[in-house]
């Protein structure tokens, strides 16, 4: 492709473009003030039935019954509020689910912005590692996949490749662009912006979170038909006692007083405190299991559910692979650092340096609590981890050269220098395959030439794994004498 055709916006079209488009930003729904939020509280019924008893036991001389009382609709509000106001700040962190920062190119130069920035039109630049900041169409690109379980919940790496315009809607435009906040796993590539902020994908998402009403909780609707009752109740008691009263001669004034004071008695200022406590320790128990609940009647909303319908991955599961299995001419055997077979050890150092995947670490939960992950395609990440428990370092291995793993080879093949000083070929791919290209295998009694029943018995072995519902992958190794010998 010819490169004039990558030069990006010049900086001064980019700047315009922000003016008019406005920042690359999703927009979390319009967020309640402190004052707001506190007053928010005071609008269930029988919260207005206790501040009304409140003026009324003022107005009666009764002030002990009523700083009680007021006492007890404080710390409901108060709890409300704090609960809330915490949650909406954690919320906010929902933004940083796009990426911090980007690169581009504008006036035929490399640059890096901040992602909020990025305007329709810019070339953005990403290689494995990476977030999108925008959602763009592909240009070019060089083994390039993408994990895009953010929007479809499904952890498989994505392959992509570069539009040639003749893409109509659906799978194959999809797959010629990229997706604002979803990460690079392989490969690199350019790709031109064409939408931003809400208008991308992950916009259309918060777009549709946005609009849900809130409706109120069965607790609340309860709570509410209580205090309607409650509020009826008191209104009737004041009425009857007062014209009783009134009927047999007593003072008017002092049978409006006495009905007062007997609807005050009736209401259960004890509720209201009750029931916020009760779910605020049911919200602290969800907190230690990295569960957020926004407003405390949430919590008992969940206890109504007869039916949940979610979709599975990274809900049900986890979003992540782990190695189940190794499996040699030896037998399975379990990964533990110094006892492994040295047919085991090899081949999970042909897992950890056939590999793509990376270390890092990353704070995760409420708590911020530091956790070590790795960034990849999941199937490599597990790999990837399951040598770093057997002990073996990926700095052993200086790899000099790479043929990614295609459709039509079914296989990753790598080559380089080890630290004994030793040029060796790994590769990994579909176990019958790599079977067909190889002519050894490693034994408890040595490497040998690779026989019939050898070759049964492993195809077997493949069968039963598969079996187990495991994805299965073989892992071959072999010396290279020179530099100017074949890999394949």
């Amino acid at each position: 492709m010819e490169q004039r055709g990558f030069a990006g916006l010049t900086g001064q079209e980019a700047q315009r473009r922000l003016i008019e488009q406005g920042e690359n930003r999703l927009t979390t729904g319009k967020s309640r003030s402190a004052v707001l939020m506190f007053a928010g509280q005071f609008k269930d019924g029988m919260v207005l039935i206790l501040l009304a008893a409140t003026a009324v036991s003022a107005a009666l001389g009764e002030q002990g019954e009523a700083l009680a009382i007021a006492a007890i609709v404080l710390v409901n509000a108060l709890l409300g509020f704090f609960q809330e106001w915490r949650c909406e700040k954690t919320l906010e962190a929902l933004e940083e689910m796009a990426a911090p920062g980007a690169r581009v190119r504008r006036d035929s130069q490399e640059q890096n912005i901040p992602a909020a920035q990025v305007v329709e039109g810019d070339i953005l630049l990403f290689s494995a590692g990476d977030r999108i900041a925008a959602d763009a169409v592909i240009l070019e690109q060089t083994a390039l996949t993408c994990d895009e379980a953010l929007l479809t919940g499904e952890s498989h790496p994505v392959s992509k490749q570069a539009a040639t315009g003749r893409e109509a809607d659906g799978k194959a435009a999809a797959e010629s662009m990229v997706f604002m906040g979803c990460n690079v796993l392989t490969g690199r590539g350019e790709a031109r912006v064409c939408a931003t902020g809400m208008n991308t994908e992950m916009g259309s998402i918060a777009g549709m979170l946005e609009s849900i009403e809130e409706e109120p909780t069965p607790l609340q609707q309860r709570l509410d038909q209580v205090g309607r009752t409650i509020g009826i109740g008191c209104i009737l008691i004041c009425a009857v006692v007062a014209a009783v009263g009134v009927w047999r001669g007593e003072n008017p004034l002092s049978m409006l007083i006495t009905g007062v004071s007997l609807a005050v008695a009736a209401v259960p200022e004890g509720l209201p405190a009750i029931v916020p406590i009760s779910l605020a320790l049911a919200v602290r128990r969800t907190l230690r299991r990295n569960a957020l609940i926004k407003r405390l009647h949430a919590v008992e909303t969940l206890g109504c559910a007869t039916v949940i319908c979610s979709d599975k991955t990274g809900t049900l599961t986890q979003n992540r692979m782990s190695v189940q299995a190794v499996v040699t001419m030896e037998g399975e055997q379990k990964i533990t650092a110094g006892a492994l077979s040295p047919a085991a050890e090899c081949l999970l150092q042909a897992a950890a340096f056939c590999n793509d995947a990376k270390p890092q670490s990353k704070r995760v939960g409420l708590l911020g609590r530091e956790q070590r992950t790795f960034l990849g395609e999941p199937t490599e990440a597990a790999l990837l981890e399951a040598a770093q428990q057997a002990g073996i370092r990926t700095s052993d291995f200086d790899r000099t050269g790479e043929i990614p793993f295609d459709s039509q080879r079914k296989r990753m093949t790598v080559w380089g220098n080890c630290a004994d000083g030793t040029r060796r070929i790994y590769a990994k791919g579909a176990p019958e395959l790599l079977l067909s290209r190889c002519n050894r295998v490693m034994t408890p009694h040595g490497t040998v030439a690779l026989s019939a029943e050898h070759r049964r018995k492993i195809l077997a072995e493949n069968d039963a794994l598969a079996g187990r519902a495991l994805r299965v992958l073989g892992f071959a190794m072999r010396e290279r004498g020179a530099s100017s010998d074949p890999v394949e």
